[in-house]
């Protein structure tokens, strides 16, 4: 099971999102050309790390003479593999300095100076809390780029002007922390949830608060642009041998089945967290709908999909990247009669979660399902989030690729009358790439202009 888990994680980490968006973000003044060309390698770089495999990348834009040091802080948590870390940069006019520090104590693990190259390190790496500086100070400046194989997380630097953390509250329905991010101004009354996925087995708080806080990071200027709260839960990813399919972060089967307390039914944990949050927003005169826009990629698009067919009611609309290697089919069985049942179809989805499956109410839900052309990441082969009849089924049928199912699934969708939008975007793996993050931004906006639009 273990194994199973380690592989998983490798693949299906959605923290590349992060990728090289430092190296996105646009500076006041047009850089000179030399840095504009760096720039575009470094997109280049990260792109070529995630068709390798690489589960977490990060770039920085280094300042140069008089500028401070650039920093990353990772958390590695316990884990029986090596770590490989892949590191680049380029700089003009000079030399950068790069040093890894280890948990407290230790010697530098690396230490290295260059104008323009990449080195890498591999080996067993205990866990705890490590420190990459990058000292451009004796450069032009540049850029770098982090490319991580293994369990880790980049800890982000939280606005705590805009990030409130509310914790657990069981007698209220959820067992979990959750983050809320208020943006400067909040001009629609949705919103907006993106599920956590920390990419490795843990039930550590501290762990999935670093997660969640990574995937807060990320998604804060989607909430600025649209001017909307984002609420992020801090759900664990328990092992269990007794159920191989206990991926609560992608809503498997068994997160449904699951009777302990603070696993059971998180889909109803997150309804509990989003209807505290909208309490105490309305207690400070911001009344919030109770329709939701959600967004996920990987396990999280997985869960965002699946949540929609559990609650159409609760859900306005919903970004869904690369949702498992196959989003739920919106029907009962195929045309022979072979049941398809959760989370191939919804043959027994009234059966699992105690409520009639109301294709009806899906029908009122706006979705954005996406992928790259690339993208070789497939969960029905892995037994955390389907079963082996599962594949099997899934493979004759429907395809042995997540490429090669995709019109299909389009497809079936269309039958169904719902109001989804297949997007596959050509040379992407998987990760989340700037022209993704801009589609989805302009659908989420698409879609809150047509609530204004069709409000009483």
């Amino acid at each position: 099971m273990r194994t199973t888990i380690c592989r998983v994680l490798l693949a299906c980490a959605w923290l590349a999102l992060g990728n090289a968006r430092a190296a996105e973000t646009t500076p006041a003044a047009a850089p000179p050309p030399a840095l504009e060309a760096l720039r575009k390698e470094v997109n280049e770089r990260n792109a070529a790390l995630v068709q390798q495999g690489f589960n977490l990348t990060h770039g920085l834009r280094l300042q140069g003479r008089g500028g401070a040091p650039a920093r990353i802080s990772l958390v590695l948590p316990p884990s029986d593999e090596d770590h490989r870390l892949h590191l680049w940069l380029a700089v003009q006019g000079g030399e950068a300095q790069l040093t890894l520090r280890g948990p407290a104590g230790q010697a530098p693990l690396l230490s290295w100076a260059a104008r323009q190259g990449e080195t890498s390190l591999q080996r067993r790496l205990p866990p705890g809390r490590y420190e990459l500086e990058f000292d451009a100070g004796a450069s032009e400046g540049g850029f770098a780029l982090l490319g991580v194989k293994g369990p880790a997380l980049v800890l982000p630097q939280l606005d705590a002007a805009r990030v409130q953390e509310r914790a657990a509250a069981p007698e209220r329905g959820f067992h979990w922390p959750y983050f809320l991010y208020l943006p400067q101004q909040i001009k629609s009354p949705h919103l907006l949830v993106v599920p956590n996925n920390s990419g490795f087995v843990s039930t550590e708080l501290e762990l999935l608060r670093a997660a969640a806080a990574g995937e807060l990071n990320r998604q804060a200027a989607l909430a600025e642009g649209l001017g909307v709260p984002l609420l992020v839960p801090m759900f664990p990813r328990p092992a269990d041998p007794q159920a191989d399919d206990l991926y609560l972060q992608a809503l498997s089967r068994a997160a449904l089945l699951a009777t302990h307390p603070a696993w059971q039914r998180v889909d109803r944990q997150l309804l509990a967290m989003v209807d505290d949050a909208r309490q105490r927003l309305a207690q400070q005169g911001q009344v919030l709908s109770a329709r939701l826009l959600m967004s996920g990629f990987s396990a999280s698009g997985s869960f965002v999909n699946r949540f929609a067919f559990l609650h159409p009611e609760r859900v306005l609309a919903l970004a869904s990247g690369s949702p498992g290697g196959w989003p739920l089919a919106p029907q009962a069985a195929l045309a022979d009669g072979v049941a398809l049942n959760y989370p191939v179809g919804v043959a027994d989805l009234a059966a699992l979660s105690g409520e009639a499956w109301r294709p009806a109410a899906l029908k009122a839900v706006a979705a954005f399902i996406y992928m790259g052309d690339q993208d070789a990441n497939d969960a029905v082969v892995h037994r955390d989030s389907f079963s082996a009849a599962d594949e099997r089924l899934i493979f004759a049928r429907f395809g042995s690729t997540p490429l090669a199912r995709w019109q299909l699934s389009q497809r079936l969708y269309a039958e169904q009358g719902l109001d989804a939008r297949f997007v596959l975007y050509p040379g992407a793996a998987h990760s989340v790439t700037p022209q993704m993050q801009a589609d989805i931004a302009a659908f989420f906006a698409e879609r809150l202009a047509a609530a204004v639009s069709a409000a009483p």
